[in-house]
């Protein structure tokens, strides 16, 4: 077997094609960052951080996230140092890759963990098209971070350790469970998933005192709990949880379910076939504690985000929901299948490749949508420019489906503007109600409609970026009832 402490040398060529294929994966990576640095920052949450961000010119934490904190810090780098707003797009759209690949670094060298050569690759590929432009999502910044978590588990809790030493480990495992945990909270799931992997696979393990880890994350989940506002976006999410009794003896079928379905020829092909060769690997290999326990964890899992998500959402919001159940696979069949032995090591090297080239075709399906929406968004802009004003209302009707969510139209057309035609920048804020205006003054100058959840901005624009005249707002007509029955 080999051992992410220190594999024999046999092992050494597997584990050079596997780092090869994973440093390729993160170069076509980096390339696809800066190639759709638009699509990915001029996009709903993306636009709408990375403008406070800017306004800012410092953190911004959404539901008190902090461990999306590493990811911001090249951009708000950039901000200082004052470079072009085009700049500053690509190195926030590259700052979540520059994340990724460090924590990959670390555990592949640093901790000495190979597996991590597959599992991070894959948990950013599988599964995803549109989730790869939902940039800023903390879920996405959680999952390489739990793999750290992963890593640290697997090369420190495998043998008895001192008191003080067993301490120590002790104390860093639960610091890299808070910097996944306040990313987003669902990553509770994953990491017991992984304590209770190991201690079943390493027998003996609670000698080690990993257990402790388990009362200690409840804890902390209870606190959050208790302190997030039900009339929150994570309060929301905390009251569904709660009436999944409710939705199972209603017997609904569940949106997401109804997702999976439709896309299990397509993204969710990969996982599908995975999940049964692990299974497989169970049963012929007569592991039934492993197995018992990683199909009772996985549908737990799976049954909690279909009852907590059952209204379901966007694709991108879709894929995002089922990123962290994709750990519970990746991980055994990387320690128990891919890097248990030498066997087939060319063979497993191709597969490898054939999923990572999957991976990238889904994205760039997926991007040629995303591109067509930037264009839109230059059109929008362009039509206004026969109005004298440079702040706009549209009406959500007459706007073209390519906009997909349209909430923070008012910041990407900004961002837009402010790169394409920086000396006459403009933004246009979509509504779909009639009196939502009723309580502000649409002549006001200096007023910049945000969104429909923080309708009006107070804070001022950042100048150095955000060079927009002082002016009423102005209804946007131009004909897009026309123009929508021409493009279909």
């Amino acid at each position: 077997m080999i051992n992410g402490n220190s594999p024999p040398a046999n092992a050494i060529t597997q584990h050079k094609l596997f780092y090869i294929i994973a440093s390729l994966f993160f170069l076509i990576s980096a390339f696809y960052a800066v190639y759709y640095y638009k699509e990915r920052c001029l996009y709903i949450d993306s636009a709408f951080q990375l403008f406070k961000i800017i306004t800012y010119e410092g953190f911004n934490f959404e539901a008190f996230r902090f461990g999306v904190v590493f990811s911001q810090i090249p951009t708000i780098i950039a901000i200082k140092v004052g470079v072009p707003l085009k700049s500053v797009l690509i190195i926030f759209s590259l700052s979540f890759w520059f994340v990724n690949y460090l924590v990959f670094l670390f555990c592949y060298h640093i901790l000495k963990e190979r597996t991590v050569s597959f599992i991070i690759p894959a948990s950013l590929l599988i599964g995803i098209s549109h989730g790869y432009f939902y940039t800023v999502t903390e879920l996405y910044q959680a999952i390489v971070f739990i793999v750290l978590f992963y890593a640290w588990v697997n090369t420190r809790f495998n043998e008895k350790k001192s008191n003080k030493q067993q301490l120590i480990n002790l104390l860093i495992a639960f610091i890299i469970f808070l910097q996944c945990f306040f990313c987003h909270p669902s990553s509770i799931f994953p990491i017991l998933f992984i304590i209770g992997y190991h201690v079943l696979y390493i027998k003996g393990n609670w000698k080690n005192g990993i257990f402790i880890l388990i009362p200690l994350i409840l804890i902390v989940t209870i606190i959050k709990l208790k302190l997030t506002e039900s009339t929150s976006y994570e309060g929301n999410l905390f009251v569904n949880f709660m009436k999944i009794p409710v939705l199972i003896s209603e017997h609904h079928i569940p949106y997401p379910l109804k997702f999976i379905l439709h896309h299990i020829w397509g993204i969710y092909l990969i996982p599908l076939v995975l999940f049964i060769v692990l299974i497989t690997h169970y049963i012929y290999k007569r592991k039934y504690r492993l197995f018992g326990f990683f199909v009772i964890a996985f549908f737990i899992f799976f049954g909690i985000l279909l009852l907590t998500f059952y209204k379901g959402g966007d694709d991108i919001e879709m894929e995002k929901t089922f990123a962290p159940l994709l750990l519970f696979i990746l991980i055994p069949i990387a320690k128990e299948v891919v890097f248990y032995n030498q066997n087939y090591k060319i063979a497993k090297g191709i597969i490898y490749w054939v999923i990572v080239f999957a991976g990238f075709i889904f994205i760039h399906k997926a991007g040629n949508l995303y591109q067509k929406r930037v264009v839109y968004l230059g059109t929008l802009l362009d039509r206004s420019k026969s109005q004298q004003c440079d702040k706009f209302i549209i009406r959500r009707n007459e706007l073209n489906e390519i906009i997909r969510i349209p909430w923070a139209l008012s910041v990407e057309t900004l961002l837009y503007s402010a790169l394409e035609t920086p000396y006459n920048m403009k933004s246009i804020y979509s509504t779909s109600v009639e009196n939502e205006f009723s309580n502000i003054d649409l002549n006001d100058p200096n007023l910049f409609l945000m969104t429909s959840f923080w309708l009006k901005w107070d804070y001022p624009l950042n100048k150095k970026y955000f060079k927009l005249k002082t002016c009423p707002y102005s209804w946007l007509q131009t004909g897009f009832q026309d123009i929508k029955k021409q493009e279909k």
